[in-house]
């Protein structure tokens, strides 16, 4: 349905927290990265969306989890040290 960061947060008045629902500040118009998608297929979605966050849904549209930008920057540390 949506993405809600900390970052939306800056928006909101604190002594409004308690009564603020997510569906307020949650970003609705991300892309939605694939289980098939490549790492490079998601890197570019969320470079074009300037996110640090990717939703992965499968083919049924239910939310299976998300890639990162760390997770991809951890990865090709793992990769680069397991080449050498």
């Amino acid at each position: 349905l949506g993405m809600a960061q900390l970052k939306d947060l800056e928006g909101i008045s604190r002594e409004h927290w308690e009564e603020t629902t997510v569906d307020v500040m949650m970003t609705t118009d991300l892309p939605v990265a694939r289980p098939g998608w490549t790492l490079r297929d998601a890197v570019v979605a969320m470079e074009h969306a300037d996110v640090d966050v990717l939703p992965v849904a499968d083919n049924e549209d239910r939310f299976i989890g998300t890639v990162t930008e760390l997770d991809v920057v951890r990865l090709g540390e793992i990769l680069d040290e397991t080449e050498n």
